[in-house]
């Protein structure tokens, strides 16, 4: 989640979201703090089902859940930001660009 959401409210919703009728209630479904991300914090929710054949099936279903939870309490889902710094100037040293400049020149004739 984005930084700034609170960790417990995250925790509820996700806990929230896992109800689907193929996830068991013993043992019950947790939420792991698993850490800081560059531009989120990064939460694993834990569920248990009798039926592991439908495993993606449910993962699906429970993606879309937490999705539509998240929306609802409006806690922000962050994407990657990068940061671009642009300078005007050379990349190359003034002997490099030099160097580089008499063997196009070679090249040419």
């Amino acid at each position: 989640m984005a930084y700034g959401s609170d960790p417990k409210v995250v925790q509820a919703a996700l806990l929230d979201a896992s109800s689907h009728p193929d996830v068991l209630s013993t043992p019950p479904a947790q939420v792991i703090f698993i850490g800081f991300g560059d531009s989120a914090l990064h939460f694993e929710l834990l569920v248990w089902t009798a039926q592991p054949n439908k495993q993606f099936l449910l993962k699906s279903d429970l993606y879309y859940q937490i999705y539509d939870v998240l929306q609802q309490r409006q806690i922000e889902i962050p994407f990657p930001q990068q940061d671009l710094y642009l300078r005007s100037g050379s990349l190359l040293s003034p002997q490099l660009e030099l160097a580089l400049s008499q063997f196009l020149g070679k090249a040419q004739t």
